[in-house]
């Protein structure tokens, strides 16, 4: 089984679109991280264009779920839409703080919200093997003093938001519900979408 790395801003893009059907052509094992964002992939989808297909059924969220992970929690609640509340914050009372909320059919205020790393996190990034293709003008670096070339005061919220879109396409189908996030990260992302389905196997019926 072939390994992609990096989909998730590709990915947010297409969930954003309100994208259920696409070909995906890789020369690679990584998606090419552009300009940090998910704005290259969310114009290029808007310039393209997309095509009515058949209709897909809705996995809907029909009961609270709530997962922690590390220092964070998500929670996936009922709602009559798609929607993402995410909170960010650290420890560190200096680094960023902020919450945002938005439908997933308003992506377009998240799309080019970039990529971060907190400056405690370079160099073990760097030995891991992560973040070859990082430079300054694709990845915001946070340190506790000053944050600088946000092209958004709340770009690192909007970023987890983003992120947290991102992973719903791991739903499989068009996705009703709230996904409530505070402290999030991919994994904690995929854990509480995972509970979702073992909690309720027949929502997620082929």
């Amino acid at each position: 089984m072939a390994e992609v790395r990096t989909p998730e801003h590709l990915l947010a893009a297409l969930v954003g679109a309100g994208v259920t059907d696409a070909i995906l052509r890789l020369d690679g094992e990584e998606v090419p991280i552009l300009d940090g964002s998910s704005g290259p992939w969310w114009d290029a989808i808007c310039a393209a264009g997309l095509e009515a297909g058949p209709e897909m059924p809705a996995r809907v969220v029909r009961r609270v779920i709530e997962v922690a992970w590390g220092h964070g929690w998500a929670r996936l609640e009922p709602s009559d839409t798609a929607e993402v509340r995410v909170s960010v914050g650290w420890d560190d009372p200096r680094l960023p703080s902020g919450e945002i909320t938005l439908a997933v059919h308003e992506f377009a205020r998240v799309a080019r919200a970039r990529t971060f790393i907190l400056a405690s996190d370079v160099e073990r990034a760097r030995l891991s093997g992560r973040g070859a293709g990082a430079n300054a003008e694709n990845t915001i670096l946070v340190t506790p003093d000053q944050t600088l070339g946000l092209r958004f005061p709340d770009e690192i919220v909007r970023h987890k938001a983003l992120d947290a879109i991102g992973d719903l396409a791991l739903v499989g189908a068009p996705f009703v519900g709230r996904l409530v996030v505070a402290r999030g990260s991919h994994a904690l992302h995929h854990a509480v979408l995972h509970a979702w389905r073992e909690s309720d196997p027949g929502e997620w019926a082929a």
